[in-house]
């Protein structure tokens, strides 16, 4: 089979924006930075290219390729795989700073001539060559006359390949002009993929991490289901509200998350479409059946996957929530107990230290009196014995009437 003329491989890395990246990245669009190696792979020239640019104020891209320096004539091998493998260097190299977005690799070539074979087995030989897998069993959609090209897409779990097949070499040089809107196509799609998957994980963790209520009273009261909250002891109840606040605020925390990557994806969904709305305008007859089939994804699955675990979450947090509110109130009551407990014990203690001392005042004299008179007879150390036990005797007495008194009249009212 002959080989496509004028054979490229490109890479799209997009990152978040990051400072280091400030000097080295403009805003506008410039010509890519080329390079020629003669006689590099089997005496062919080898072309690169590198294109540093700053989208949507927000994310860094880089524009990788390799080419063989053959315009006019087709190459005697197909050289995709070796294409790939020096691209793939270049990336490592010069990869750009900041937390990733995506990759998306590019094949491109046009047809030796007019009547040659179908696109496809172009397509699926330039495909294979990269080793990312075989090609699939179903044809992929084909995008046929956008730019006077043929496209093609393939994505697995680690890779997105867009293949551009174009008729001649005047179609062919259409790849560069199209360059800002296939960038910012590929920018698009990027966050809509990476705000999806980092929502994967969210749920998972979420129900992994968090032990329920009922599972958090039996872990407390040491494995023994009790028969209900109440039945734990003051500590246990503090350390159930306290688990609960913690896993309260954490729902909350996943949940904006969930919304927040929620509403990037609608917002790069909607710049999304409206960029394939202008290269449909732009390429009159253009069937963009693959490029729109990523929009219908991330509209019908993406978003609705997302809902739906926001959906799940909500009633879940509400439950805590009904949770804390609750057992604060039952930890409220119960510290009013102590404190109406500790209030009558100061009462009682402090009528039965006024009772005492008191006794001391009235029978002080009298001990003192009986003491004076019979000093020779009486150890003047068992009279002070006799104080202070007749004292704490009276105290203690009055300190317990008192408690019980109080006690009484506290159960007693409605």
């Amino acid at each position: 089979m002959n080989q496509l003329v004028y054979p490229h491989v490109l890479v799209v890395a997009n990152t978040l924006r990051d400072e280091r990246n400030d000097e080295i990245y403009p805003e506008a669009l410039t010509p890519p930075e080329v390079q020629q190696q003669p006689g590099a792979i089997a005496d062919y020239t080898l072309e690169t290219f590198r294109s540093p640019r700053r989208l949507e104020e927000d994310t860094d891209s880089l524009l990788l390729g390799c080419a063989l320096d053959l315009p006019h004539q087709a190459p005697n091998a197909n050289y995709f795989g070796v294409l790939h493998h020096q691209t793939n260097h270049q990336l490592q190299a010069h990869y750009p700073q900041g937390k990733p977005l995506g990759e998306s690799w590019i094949l491109a070539g046009y047809l030796p001539d007019q009547n040659a074979e179908l696109p496809e087995t172009y397509a699926q030989a330039a495909y294979e060559a990269l080793e990312f897998g075989r090609w699939p069993n179903q044809p992929p959609p084909l995008a046929n006359r956008l730019g006077g090209a043929y496209w093609y897409e393939v994505e697995t779990p680690t890779t997105h390949v867009w293949l551009v097949i174009y008729g001649n070499f005047e179609r062919f040089k259409q790849l560069a002009q199209h360059q800002e809107q296939w960038r910012r196509l590929l920018c698009y799609r990027h966050k809509i993929q990476r705000s999806y998957d980092q929502t994967r994980s969210i749920k998972p963790q979420l129900l992994k991490k968090e032990l329920t209520p009922g599972e958090l009273i039996v872990q407390l009261n040491q494995g023994q289901p009790p028969r209900d909250i109440l039945a734990l002891s003051t500590s246990q109840i503090e350390q159930f509200l306290d688990r609960n606040i913690r896993t309260v605020g954490h729902y909350h925390e996943k949940l904006r998350a969930l919304e927040y990557n929620q509403q990037t994806i609608r917002i790069n969904l909607y710049n999304y479409r409206q960029l394939l709305r202008y290269l449909e305008q732009s390429n009159p007859g253009s069937q963009l059946t693959p490029l729109t089939g990523f929009s219908t994804t991330a509209k019908k699955f993406y978003l609705a996957q997302v809902k739906a675990d926001i959906a799940v979450l909500a009633p879940e947090l509400r439950t805590r929530e009904s949770w804390i509110s609750t057992i604060q109130g039952v930890v409220d009551i119960e510290r009013s107990k102590r404190d109406r407990n500790f209030q009558r014990f100061v009462e009682s203690a402090g009528m039965g230290l006024g009772t005492a001392g008191l006794t001391s005042t009235v029978v002080s004299p009298y001990l003192q009196s009986y003491a004076e008179q019979n000093k020779e007879q009486v150890n003047p150390y068992y009279v002070g014995t006799i104080h202070l036990l007749s004292c704490l005797l009276v105290g203690f007495m009055f300190f317990g009437i008192t408690a019980w008194w109080r006690s009484r009249s506290q159960r007693s009212r409605p």
